[in-house]
């Protein structure tokens, strides 16, 4: 686990393994300009499959205050860059989404099996105040054969 934009205040890997109610938690940091999400985690894992052909992204997650956009992406190996897989508005309380990844063969990389995915936390208009943090509940890969 990584932060591209953010900064941690608690939490680590082991608050995003189940659905408990002991999460990870994010404050915004520095972006260079507005169209940046300034709270960005990124997880990795590894597909225990050498060709999976069923992949599913599970997330539960919160914000503690309305007008904020809470996005996944996945990396694509063979375009090397982000791919927006959903984006929808952050809830004040947890909500859980569930991803079904349908072109999932080019998020895997070829040889170990890595995958990537990004979370976005990013305001979508003004903002009554910057003190502001997202957190995240559960986090899970869903991969078959």
């Amino acid at each position: 686990m990584s932060f591209s934009r953010g900064t941690l205040i608690s939490g680590g890997l082991a608050q995003l393994r189940r659905s408990d109610d002991d999460r990870l938690i994010v404050r915004p940091g520095m972006t260079v300009n507005g169209n940046e999400a300034p709270v960005q985690i990124v997880l990795g894992g590894r597909s225990p499959f050498p060709e999976p052909c069923f992949l599913k992204v599970l997330l539960e997650a919160s914000v503690s205050i309305v007008g904020l956009q809470q996005s996944v992406s996945l990396y694509d190996y063979f375009l090397e860059r982000w791919i927006p897989v959903n984006s929808r508005d952050a809830t004040l309380e947890d909500s859980q989404i569930v991803v079904n990844v349908g072109d999932r063969g080019h998020y895997f990389e070829p040889g170990t099996g890595a995958i990537q995915a990004r979370l976005s936390f990013r305001p979508v208009g003004p903002l009554q105040t910057y003190l502001w943090v997202a957190g995240s509940n559960q986090f899970q890969w869903l991969i078959a054969q």
